[in-house]
């Protein structure tokens, strides 16, 4: 599909830009869905709400370990089973993506906060900079 988007932006739209600003974006554009490997997008992005959702479990475990950190983190949301059924769609994945890594971004603020008053925790500075390495990754669907 992208394919043929791409070779209808140059054999069909092309031709008509009479500017040579805009026909040096169109070709920008094509060369960027030139650089992304369509047909595994979807099977990255699946494979990377996984590893959040890992992550978010291993979260969880840690915040249960401890009653103390039951009660700070009880108002972050809990991780979903790693094991829930994950949908199949490229939007309903990325919808997904989006979604647990806010709720990685909420846990790593909980987990600052955490910190500070914990200095000695060592697993908690190991969770938060596991979490802030995620955050930073580039998900497949970007």
């Amino acid at each position: 599909m992208i394919t043929g988007v791409r070779r209808i932006l140059k054999e069909v739209v092309g031709p008509e830009v009479a500017s040579e600003y805009a026909l040096s974006r169109l070709e920008e554009v094509r060369a960027v869905l030139a650089q992304i490997d369509w047909n595994d997008a979807a099977l990255r992005l699946r494979n990377d709400v996984l590893i959040q959702r890992q992550l978010l479990a291993d979260i969880d475990g840690w915040r249960s370990a401890s009653r103390d950190r039951v009660e700070h983190f009880a108002g972050v949301a809990s991780s979903p089973a790693v094991n829930t059924d994950i949908p199949v769609t490229y939007a309903e994945l990325d919808e997904l993506y989006r979604s647990e890594a806010a709720t990685l971004v909420e846990m790593n603020r909980s987990l600052a906060i955490w910190t500070r008053a914990h200095p000695d925790d060592v697993s908690a500075r190991e969770l938060r900079s596991t979490i802030l390495t995620a955050l930073a990754g580039e998900p497949a669907s970007r």
